[in-house]
């Protein structure tokens, strides 16, 4: 069973939504694991949707930032208001 699900984005905010599908998980764990494209054009954040660890509430949505390796910068963390769009997006 898949833990992650990455739906990269084609937008300025976001490179990818990256929906969390077990609730048991250590996410860290698994987002140490995953890489990007870097590139100056790109937006250097993720948005990680928290929803089966958290609930439907305020630490649903989290941004963190992508270094220039590509990789997510874990200490880098906020939780975040997000556009209804992302939203609709991560119930899919």
């Amino acid at each position: 069973m898949e833990k992650l699900y990455v739906n990269k984005l084609n937008d300025s905010k976001y490179v990818a939504l990256i929906t969390v599908l077990d609730y048991e998980i250590s996410v860290n764990k698994y987002l140490k694991q995953l890489s990007f494209e870097a590139s100056s054009n790109k937006p250097e954040h993720v948005l990680v949707d928290l929803a089966l660890k958290t609930g439907i509430d305020k630490y649903r949505f989290v941004e963190f930032d992508i270094n220039e390796s590509g990789k997510i910068e874990l200490d880098t963390y906020k939780y975040v208001s997000v556009n209804t769009i992302y939203e609709t997006l991560a119930n899919i």
